[in-house]
């Protein structure tokens, strides 16, 4: 029989697709417990080599949580990317049963003042949903607890799921017209199954007019494409952080509301949208706007979108660029930016000094034709990140 050091060393020569299949049947808290009984195998699960075995726990929080990007930046781990959110994800829990439980509480102390002013019938639909949102609370686990395993989470997901269905179905069944009006709910999320339900998803194709304001909704799930009559989307006063491309699928689209909420950049699939959609970014944390929505649009139109004070722009033309897009901008989009202001091919190529770019002599001065060959395409190479898939 081997002893427990030679059974450790053996555990340092495993292939990685050993790894891969040993993976498959543990969950993340279950490597953590034997990294503390094991000092091999925490040398092996923590080694660069077998980072790519996290990547299958980070599609299932990037199934939690969207705005949990699979794309790995160049100065971290796919653990780390995987560490931060499931710590993003529980803080996001926390304030979710913070939020509906404080909300039960609410309805539960207001009990007969709610029964005097809506009547009976109203009093015990209130009462019903109330019991619902605290029997679901009570199933949730760890909430307290420093760090809860990703099976947890999940389970958790489910629960905050079930109670937003719960709160939706109601509106939905009782709809009467094209709108349905979801404003002041108490919502922390638009649950993707409220697509996936035949009793919900064949009104939801249905319906021109979705108002999801004033509520606690942070991101808005792909799923909204089956909406596909949607005239008018109001997701303002919220706090959204991702919304999916698949929006831009409602072809109908001619209102987009995403008013005080948290956005950081304009979406890229807002170049697929109508010219006569109106579009409302203001109040978020946009501080840069994507070139290529610029170059159809002009600097106006994002100003006017957005009203942003940290937004910065270089000059006042149509074509000006703000300085942080034009940092992070693929050289083939400068350079199509240069075409359309000067009318010519550049005889300089673009160089990134690691402070923005500067021009740089191209290598034949004398040969126009050669230095535009000369230009370094930077997007499909862009060192700063890499994928895994998702």
């Amino acid at each position: 029989m081997l002893s427990m050091q030679s059974k450790d060393y053996h555990l340092l020569h495993l292939l990685e697709d050993i790894w891969q299949e040993i993976c498959q049947f543990l969950e993340p808290s279950d490597i953590n417990n034997l990294k503390l009984v094991s000092k091999s195998f925490k040398v092996a699960m923590d080694s660069p080599k077998l980072d790519a075995v996290w990547m299958p726990y980070l599609n299932r929080l990037h199934a939690l949580d969207p705005s949990i990007s699979v794309v790995i930046p160049k100065d971290k781990t796919i653990q780390q990317v995987f560490v931060e959110g499931i710590k993003k994800i529980k803080k996001d829990q926390e304030a979710e049963f913070r939020h509906f439980y404080a909300y039960g509480l609410e309805v539960s102390s207001k009990s007969h003042e709610y029964r005097n002013i809506l009547g009976m019938e109203l009093h015990a639909i209130l009462n019903k949903q109330t019991d619902m949102i605290l029997d679901a609370l009570s199933s949730m686990h760890d909430i307290d607890k420093s760090m809860g395993t990703l099976k947890i989470l999940e389970a958790n997901d489910r629960t905050l799921n079930k109670i937003n269905e719960k709160l939706i179905e109601g509106k939905i069944a009782n709809l009467k017209d094209s709108t349905l009006d979801l404003s002041g709910r108490r919502l922390t999320r638009l649950p993707a199954q409220i697509f996936q339900n035949k009793d919900t998803k064949d009104v939801l194709q249905q319906i021109q007019v979705l108002n999801l304001s004033n509520n606690q909704i942070r991101f808005i799930p792909k799923e909204i494409e089956h909406c596909v009559s949607l005239n008018e989307l109001n997701c303002s006063d919220n706090k959204i952080t991702f919304i999916p491309a698949t929006i831009a699928n409602c072809k109908e689209l001619r209102s987009l509301n995403f008013h005080s909420n948290e956005i950081e950049e304009l979406p890229q699939w807002l170049m697929n949208l109508t010219p006569d959609c109106i579009v409302d970014f203001k109040s978020n944390k946009i501080q840069a706007i994507p070139l290529s929505l610029q170059m159809k649009f002009g600097v106006a139109w994002a100003k006017n979108i957005c009203e942003s004070k940290e937004l910065e722009f270089d000059g006042n033309t149509e074509t000006s660029t703000p300085q942080s897009t034009v940092q992070s901008a693929s050289f083939d989009e400068l350079t199509t930016l240069f075409n359309l202001i000067s009318g010519y091919l550049p005889k300089y190529s673009l160089k990134n000094n690691g402070n923005g770019f500067e021009n740089e002599a191209a290598s034949s001065m004398g040969n126009d034709q050669g230095n535009n060959g000369d230009c370094e395409k930077r997007e499909n190479n862009d060192p700063k990140k890499r994928s895994y898939g998702g």
